[in-house]
């Protein structure tokens, strides 16, 4: 009875990072992908409505629950796929690291990711390749404009010389930022 007294303060002495798991619940619509993705994409909830923290666990917990406790837990699907369903939240955490390790892609879709917790984390992400566009035709316009003080001339029909200097400076800086921009869209990331 003491192991399982300690274990129940270790889960409420976490409640804030939410490694309580609770109530799973299996029933058809969570084992058909197609229903658990519709669901995930309902369009009646607007994403600024979203709470960041849906659901706080309660502790003491008093409904039926099942704890375990060891030096290490392997839970194995030989043939097909594994499932963690819960009904309201579903929470992992460590002192250490949680790994997710896939040889495939890896999917996360949520009607809002975030990235981290609290008012630090409220930086919208950009679209990489909007941000390439936008770089490029912002180095093409800085190119246009570096030609044009190139060519520009004073009264007298003489090109202005310190014009035709800043021009140089004005086209070095912009192939840089241009052969840089290549370098910026992941391979890896992507997002929606």
């Amino acid at each position: 009875m003491g192991k399982i007294k300690r274990a129940i303060r270790k889960a409420q002495a976490a409640a804030d990072v939410f490694d309580q798991l609770n109530d799973a619940i299996v029933d058809e619509n969570n084992l058909n992908p197609e229903v658990t993705e519709a669901s995930t994409n309902d369009t009646n909830t607007e994403k600024s409505n979203i709470p960041d923290v849906p659901y706080k666990p309660e502790f003491p917990y008093s409904g039926n629950q099942i704890i375990i406790d060891s030096g290490r837990i392997h839970l194995n699907a030989k043939d097909d796929m594994a499932f963690i369903l819960a009904k309201k939240s579903i929470g992992l955490s460590s002192p250490g690291s949680i790994n997710i390790d896939t040889n495939s892609t890896f999917v996360v879709n949520a009607r809002k990711i975030k990235l981290g917790i609290g008012p630090d984390a409220e930086h919208p992400l950009v679209f990489g390749d909007e941000l390439f566009g936008l770089l490029v035709e912002f180095g093409t316009l800085l190119l246009n404009a570096s030609n044009e003080l190139k060519t520009a001339q004073d009264s007298t029909g003489t090109k202005i010389t310190a014009n035709v200097t800043a021009a140089a400076s004005l086209e070095k800086a912009v192939q840089v930022l241009l052969e840089r921009t290549k370098r910026i869209l992941s391979t890896k990331n992507f997002t929606q």
